[in-house]
């Protein structure tokens, strides 16, 4: 089973726990942690970690990376610190826009990205410990 380890905050982590909380969210931004959540294939057939490590001239989209399911992590004490195990039913990326519906961008190092985070689409609780 392949799971994803995220840290989060206790009060979505207790909605989670209870069912009330069904998706959990992540901002994709242009960094090297971006990679646990989408990579880039290029039509060059290959992968690449960031956009931003795409050659000039070559088209790529994003690809989600496959979860299993996410171990949410909440607490400060290593080694005690409550965890749950989450079925992953589904995931997408969602694109930021304003309320014109036009694609939020910003800028980062001389490129432009468009705004989005991933949406994890969740099932039911695998796993808890500590909670």
């Amino acid at each position: 089973m392949k799971v994803l380890a995220l840290t989060i905050k206790q009060q979505p982590f207790n909605e989670i726990l209870t069912g009330e909380k069904t998706e959990e969210f992540r901002e994709l931004r242009p960094t090297m942690y971006c990679s646990r959540y989408v990579v880039y294939r290029g039509d060059d057939g290959k992968v690449y970690k960031m956009a931003s490590l795409v050659p000039k001239g070559v088209d790529c989209k994003p690809e989600i990376v496959k979860y299993d399911a996410l171990k949410l992590i909440t607490g400060e004490q290593k080694g005690t610190r409550p965890y749950l195990i989450v079925e992953v039913k589904s995931a997408q990326i969602e694109v930021i826009t304003d309320e014109d519906d036009n694609v939020i961008t910003y800028e980062k190092d001389g490129m432009t990205y468009a705004m989005a985070q991933i949406v994890y689409k969740l099932g039911k609780v695998l796993d808890k410990f500590n909670c």
